[in-house]
């Protein structure tokens, strides 16, 4: 949690000239300042901190940039496309009139005895298309490239890769192209 100091109020518990003689004075704006120190200054807010974070998102977003659609399991947060799961094999649940893909059915299980905690819980995840790694927003990078709206996790050298092809690595993670994942065929959730 970060402490932030109050100048108005510091300057109201020092002790005033006529109540303190100049060593004392001398010690206590050392230790002042001292303290002060520890502490970062109150900062300004900013309109982005009265954001929620759908809307720094959206604030950050151009209305021209394209947007990456990928499955994320709604259950264990994994990337259904890192995970080499296509059409072929995700399982599905039907929520509120929304239908949602999974990694295996003991994800779509454990997501059926409780929807709300575990959109929650998944509700701000996103994947950076280059090393698939799946990231909260708020720890991503967002870039505009090739006028596609990416988050990137913090590795400076993925949006770099990203740069050279970046048709290959949507397609990728739009699951338009094949990918066997990081567990190849046999997948993550294998029933074997």
């Amino acid at each position: 949690m970060k402490k932030y100091v109050d100048w108005d109020k510091i300057e109201e518990e020092t002790v005033s000239a006529e109540e303190a003689c100049e060593c004392t004075r001398s010690k206590l704006q050392s230790w002042i300042d001292f303290v002060v120190d520890l502490f970062p200054k109150k900062k300004e807010s900013s309109c982005c901190e009265e954001m929620n974070q759908e809307e720094r998102v959206n604030a950050m977003t151009t209305d021209t940039a394209k947007k990456i659609i990928t499955s994320i399991c709604p259950t264990c947060g994994c990337s259904l496309i890192r995970l080499g799961i296509g059409s072929d094999r995700w399982t599905t649940t039907t929520y509120e009139g929304k239908e949602y893909f999974f990694c295996c059915q003991g994800c779509t299980d454990l997501f059926n005895e409780e929807p709300p905690k575990y959109l929650e819980e998944t509700k701000d995840l996103v994947v950076c298309p280059t090393c698939l790694a799946e990231k909260p927003v708020q720890w991503a990078v967002r870039m505009e490239i090739a006028g596609w709206e990416v988050f990137f996790c913090r590795c400076p050298y993925c949006p770099e890769v990203f740069a050279k092809d970046p048709d290959q690595y949507v397609k990728r993670l739009q699951g338009e192209i094949p990918y066997d994942g990081v567990f190849g065929q046999a997948g993550c959730c294998s029933s074997d």
